[in-house]
């Protein structure tokens, strides 16, 4: 049996005893934690009291619930931060992941209204759209929707759009990014894009819209992103 003193918030103990094996490997990611009926026995407790320490772990991030098979402990989070301007290859290999995209889709086409705003080009300007699915370490994270105008990128080949997208647009073709304009959309995804992140039905994730100006004042982007959010943290560093 546990070390777990009775206290009246007996269930936080028992949710700090838990936290502490996964810090010290016994449970690893993607390893399932014991049946409450188990964890019951072990601490000595009902299982309400188990119940609850289990779910103040999902609250916290640590473990997850998965529907007629029990609870998990998460996998590795990914931080994406809010106020950097990073592309998703320098956010993965910053954390010493394996970078890897598969291209979807890449073709020219008019570019619709909303896009046509976006990129301050005419309604059915001539862009290219990319689709691509990002991987980090095999593992599928990110669904990527990306036009861009065809003047500002002649040379842009199937080949580039597998690497990093702004590498290619600041190292070769020597621009400058000043800055991105970003919104984030609690979305229910549509089925192709549940089936390329492999989501289950009724999961929200967050997709990101973001438009991209050169410092020439030239707007050179416009990405839909979705986000296998269970697998990331999003993160706002508030300054005073």
């Amino acid at each position: 049996m546990s070390n777990i003193k009775p206290k009246s918030h007996l269930y936080l103990e028992i949710a700090k005893d838990i936290k502490e094996k996964i810090r010290q490997g016994e449970f690893l990611p993607g390893d399932p934690i014991p049946s409450e009926n188990l964890l019951s026995k072990e601490y000595a407790v009902s299982r309400v009291t188990i119940r609850k320490a289990i779910d103040d772990l999902v609250e916290t991030n640590l473990v997850e619930k998965k529907h007629g098979s029990g609870t998990y402990v998460k996998e590795k989070s990914y931080e994406h931060k809010l106020y950097s301007l990073k592309s998703f290859t320098e956010d993965m290999e910053s954390s010493g992941e394996k970078v890897r995209s598969e291209i979807l889709r890449y073709e020219i086409i008019e570019a619709p209204k909303k896009v046509a705003y976006q990129l301050n080009r005419e309604e059915n300007a001539k862009v290219y759209f990319i689709r691509r699915k990002r991987l980090a370490n095999e593992k599928a994270l990110v669904v990527e929707d990306t036009y861009l105008p065809i003047e500002l990128f002649p040379d842009l080949t199937y080949e580039t759009m597998m690497h990093s997208k702004y590498e290619f647009i600041e190292s070769h073709r020597q621009y400058k990014i000043k800055e991105s304009q970003q919104i984030f959309l609690p979305i229910l995804p549509n089925n192709d894009i549940k089936k390329i992140l492999a989501i289950d039905d009724n999961v929200p994730i967050l997709k990101l819209e973001s438009t991209g100006l050169l410092t020439n004042g030239l707007y050179f982007e416009y990405s839909e992103v979705y986000f296998k959010s269970e697998d990331y943290n999003f993160t706002i560093t508030a300054k005073r």
